[in-house]
């Protein structure tokens, strides 16, 4: 059995370093402008680089060392340390130690090349997606029939082939995409669509909402906490516009409602928060959900198509 007092002390510097590192993020991106943008790239990326060793160095071995207890004491007078205190003392959701625990030292030094060479940040779902990629095109030299090995791209495609109609539809066009691949989505015919939209590509959010069927009813705003600058507006905020298709109706017996406006901190270029998955399956419950031109699959509710993913 672990117990708290031994690793108090290490676990509190461990959690000081990492808001350190995050706010020194967060402040940098918010002051970048276009005339220092090489600059402050590469302060970016160095203290990224640092936050992602700081994860796989310090607080892997923290979580993997500390059981999970379910049922257990995680408050601070709790005298057995297990992995769910640890997340809480280091501010950490779920997700994140659990991303945390698949890093490996390949998948570290494949994100940290990589950020380098491309001026991105180096985070935990780059480091874990280069390391997927790079497995996958291992698989492929050495015996091109193992390409479709992977069990959930398998059973992905087989429901895009057996006609599996998806009644939430999940579009991010703010990524790169090819708009042929909208051309045939298994859609059922009542449905609703949540799309992904920068502020100047609006009119194009639309336009594709209408082509597919749904008429649009609403949106919301994220705020990244972020400024791009876009000729004389300094944008920080995306937009998911809401669409419905037939007599597809929301489901308002959950008491919950989405908030218009949602703050959060952006991490990743292509990632958008967990915050809107989660609360799509609240509104729109044992649904079949289709996710287009993602670079993540969210949960094995979700199926993703036409994208890194898929």
């Amino acid at each position: 059995m672990i117990f708290k007092d031994d690793f108090d002390r290490n676990i509190e510097a461990i959690r000081l370093e990492r808001e350190t590192l995050d706010k020194q993020l967060k402040e940098e991106e918010s002051n970048s402008s276009r005339n220092s943008y090489v600059k402050f790239t590469n302060e970016l990326i160095e203290k990224s680089i640092l936050l992602l060793r700081l994860e796989f160095e310090k607080i892997k071995p923290l979580l993997n060392e500390t059981p999970s207890a379910q049922g257990a004491r995680t408050d601070i007078d709790s005298k057995v340390m297990t992995k769910q205190f640890v997340e809480q003392i280091l501010n950490l959701k779920h997700k994140q130690a659990w991303e945390i625990q698949q890093l490996t030292k390949e998948s570290v030094d494949l994100a940290i090349d990589y950020a380098k060479e491309n001026n991105i940040l180096a985070t935990r779902s780059l480091a874990l997606r280069l390391l997927q990629k790079n497995k996958k095109e291992e698989s492929i030299h050495i015996n091109p029939s193992e390409i479709y090995d992977d069990e959930e791209i398998i059973e992905e495609k087989s429901q895009i082939k057996n006609n599996t109609l998806y009644n939430v539809i999940y579009i991010d066009l703010t990524n790169s995409y090819n708009k042929n691949d909208l051309t045939h989505l298994p859609i059922a015919d009542d449905a609703i669509c949540f799309v992904w939209t920068k502020p100047n590509d609006l009119s194009k959010a639309l336009s594709t909402i209408n082509e597919l069927g749904f008429v649009y009813q609403n949106s919301l705003v994220w705020d990244k906490d972020i400024k791009n600058t876009n000729t004389y507006i300094q944008n920080h905020h995306e937009l998911l516009l809401i669409g419905l298709k037939n007599k597809y109706k929301i489901n308002q017996n959950n008491k919950f409602i989405f908030d218009s406006i949602y703050f959060e901190h952006q991490t990743n270029k292509t990632t958008k928060p967990d915050y809107y998955y989660s609360s799509i399956e609240k509104i729109c419950p044992n649904q079949k959900y289709l996710e287009v031109f993602s670079d993540r699959k969210y949960s094995e509710k979700w199926t993703v198509f036409g994208g890194k993913n898929e």
